[in-house]
């Protein structure tokens, strides 16, 4: 019987996963206010994020390490995983690294993101297929701005129900 398979295996797995990758590596996280609890934060693995998640023991907030889905990546901007090609690599810059963020998002100028009830509420973009949501733009402090998100392929923003609908079944709901 070789004993040295699972010794190996256990040794592997306590070099990979041993503080690694914890909430130590949130980059800016804060579970402080409302909009500090509502945001997901960068983490120093991009195929990871940071979500405020209540500590029972304490009645506090605190970071939390979670997951992308294999093979994507966490975008700020956006606040979902996404494919790794659609993610600026500047998208988790903290501001003492750099000043400003070189990418662009779509911006929707028009969209509101100043009380909780703006940035809660999904609005009309020009292109049916697309919608606006605020979303954080900067770290800290927390810059709020309406980004254009996309709907799937096939579909189109419905105000009124506030997600993508099935083109076939769509009807234009936007306030003029």
């Amino acid at each position: 019987m070789n004993i040295f398979g699972p010794i190996i295996l256990l040794t592997a797995i306590a070099v990979c996963c041993s503080g690694q990758g914890g909430p130590e590596d949130c980059m800016g996280a804060r579970c402080e206010t409302y909009e500090h609890i509502n945001t997901l934060w960068c983490h120093r693995d991009p195929a990871k994020y940071c979500q405020c998640r209540p500590n029972s023991g304490t009645w506090s907030w605190e970071p939390r390490v979670m997951p992308c889905a294999p093979g994507t990546v966490f975008h700020f901007w956006r606040q979902v995983c996404v494919h790794p090609s659609v993610r600026p690599d500047d998208v988790c810059v903290m501001p003492e690294e750099e000043d400003e963020p070189t990418s662009v998002m779509p911006v929707c100028d028009q969209v509101p993101c100043n009380t909780r009830e703006e940035r809660e509420k999904l609005s009309c973009h020009e292109d049916s297929h697309q919608f606006c949501r605020c979303r954080p733009l900067s770290i800290d402090p927390v810059t709020w701005a309406a980004i254009a998100m996309p709907c799937a392929q096939g579909t189109a923003f419905s105000y009124r129900h506030q997600t993508c609908f099935l083109q076939v079944v769509w009807t234009n709901s936007c306030p003029p």
